[in-house]
């Protein structure tokens, strides 16, 4: 496990390579958990917070999850996808789960996912845009 490194890079100029990283948020992940690109996936984030539902998600749904979560419907894609071993601060909040294993957490004015709602082709993708601008940054 390594923290959570949401700049990392890696530049090659005349054979230096040079490594830049920053930890922002306490939370500590394992990157690439699931495995190189190949093994990509895609699953439905359960939320607790109406603003994170998607608006696909009519009010016949029903769900298996208690009252006060919602699963989506729009399936979500983990690329190269990290796993979030720990919170390490009672000031994160986990915003989305996939089972039991938080997926979206938020830290004040950061946000953090192991999915790309930024490939989700429907507008239900742009959810997490808007709670990020309206929610996180808006505040």
């Amino acid at each position: 496990s390594r923290p959570f490194s949401p700049i990392h890079s890696h530049s090659h100029h005349h054979s230096h390579s040079l490594n830049h990283r920053c930890v922002l948020t306490a939370i500590t992940v394992d990157r690439n958990h699931y495995g190189d690109q190949t093994r990509s996936f895609e699953a439905p984030v359960i939320t607790t917070d109406p603003a994170l539902v998607p608006t696909t998600l009519s009010p016949s749904h029903t769900s298996t999850q208690p009252a006060t979560e919602t699963a989506s419907p729009v399936l979500y894609p983990f690329i190269r996808a990290p796993y979030i071993d720990a919170i390490d601060s009672d000031d994160v909040t986990v915003l989305g789960r996939v089972g039991e294993a938080p997926v979206a957490v938020r830290q004040g004015h950061l946000m953090a996912t192991a999915f790309h709602p930024e490939l989700v082709a429907t507008r239900d993708g742009a959810v997490w845009a808007r709670y990020f601008v309206d929610r996180v940054v808006g505040k």
